[in-house]
């Protein structure tokens, strides 16, 4: 049984483009997140329990994406016909990542 939920999601008010950083392939974008983890929408079903080194791309592209490793623990079709909802974990996070992931949800986060 998965462990309840230790921190409440983030929606932004960007959705995000999220890329395989080994590919440099969008996977998708970015729904909401946690400093814990994220929730990716996809045109495609993503693995379950895959490791992906990701990059969460910022608007504009002024500052560089962040970069972290992160752990896909769930995948299913999503309400919206045509795609599909994957959740990731996050792994190995580094303070300098997390601070960055909190700085994105301090500066395009609203809770919904």
């Amino acid at each position: 049984m998965q462990a309840s939920r230790g921190q409440r999601r983030h929606h932004l008010i960007f959705y995000l483009e999220i890329r395989d950083r080994g590919s440099n392939e969008p996977l998708g974008f970015l729904s909401n997140i946690t400093p814990d983890g994220m929730q990716v929408l996809s045109e495609r079903p993503l693995a379950v329990g895959k490791s992906f080194e990701l990059e969460i791309c910022r608007p504009g592209m002024t500052r560089q994406p962040v970069r972290c490793r992160a752990r896909s623990i769930w995948s299913k079709a999503d309400t919206d016909p045509g795609y599909y909802a994957t959740g990731f974990q996050f792994e190995d996070i580094p303070a300098m990542t997390l601070q960055a992931i909190e700085r994105l949800i301090r500066d395009l986060g609203f809770d919904s």
